[in-house]
């Protein structure tokens, strides 16, 4: 895909501006997502971070814009959609999508979530600076896109960034209403999960499932999709809260995903998918 442009000189007050590009821009949108919009661990930011594409992790995230781009051309992601993204590369989805539909978003990445993947409390939450990188790269392209959406008053489909890696649960006190997302023309939710792309129809995180379900039972049609293409059969990359095969979505059973390296069935090295792969790109 086509590098996202970067701005290099985002040197003062690095993580407000950078927190700030994030923010959904269309005022019913909004009303509805500041609720839950927290990118405190990119506010936290005191200096620019380093872009994705300079890390060497930004074609990582291009293969997860490449697989919402493909649901979008085949009418999974649409209008009347609340795409709720579990995967650690929610920024660049949004950034994506954001472009290509009339879409607001929120992201969900508190400062709990660990500017270095340090201790914090002695429990290890997570790696923020991993969500810093990509506020850096790809925030400018998320808000000239939900600004440009919001000009006509309207927003036909919401995005909501639950930060895979996390491991901490999460609160959907706030979340949307089924009546609120009606309201808004959204009829379907899409959850995404960082798991093989076509499999595991039905995964939802376990924090997750109380409000999917509530969702459903309220009217709304509910569908899952990997979008991870790096994995191979059986394997699974999520790390953080665990994954449940959702009971209402399917019938399956509730069982806890093992992680990627612990227990699942890792992707050949002769894959051209792994072959492709820098050391350090599942970040």
């Amino acid at each position: 895909m086509t590098r996202p442009p970067y701005e290099g000189n985002k040197t003062q007050n690095a993580g407000e501006k950078l927190a700030e590009e994030l923010r959904p821009q269309e005022p019913k949108a909004a009303a509805l997502l500041n609720p839950i919009h927290d990118v405190g661990v990119v506010r936290a930011s005191s200096e620019p971070p380093t872009d994705r594409y300079v890390r060497g992790f930004g074609p990582g995230d291009d293969d997860f814009r490449m697989q919402v781009q493909a649901l979008v051309e085949r009418g999974v992601i649409a209008d009347g959609v609340l795409v709720l993204a579990d995967t650690g590369h929610d920024i660049p989805m949004l950034a994506q999508l954001a472009q290509k539909l009339d879409m607001q978003g929120a992201i969900i990445a508190p400062e709990k979530l660990g500017a270095d993947d340090g201790l914090v409390d002695g429990e290890r939450l997570g790696n923020g600076s991993r969500v810093q990188s990509q506020a850096q790269t790809f925030g400018e392209d998320i808000q000239r896109a939900m600004r440009h959406n919001a000009q006509d008053g309207t927003t036909k489909s919401l995005f909501i960034g639950l930060e895979g890696h996390r491991k901490y649960a999460l609160s959907t006190e706030n979340f949307p209403t089924a009546d609120e997302l009606k309201a808004l023309g959204i009829t379907r939710v899409v959850y995404l999960t960082e798991s093989r792309v076509g499999e595991n129809t039905g995964l939802i995180a376990a924090d997750m499932k109380p409000y999917v379900e509530q969702l459903q039972r309220s009217g709304l049609t509910i569908e899952s999709h990997g979008v991870d293409p790096r994995i191979g059969r059986g394997a699974q990359r999520q790390s953080g809260i665990e994954l449940i095969p959702e009971d209402v979505l399917g019938g399956m059973r509730t069982v806890r995903m093992e992680r990627h390296g612990e227990g699942g069935v890792s992707m050949p090295n002769s894959s051209p998918v792994m072959q492709e792969q820098p050391k350090d790109r599942g970040r």
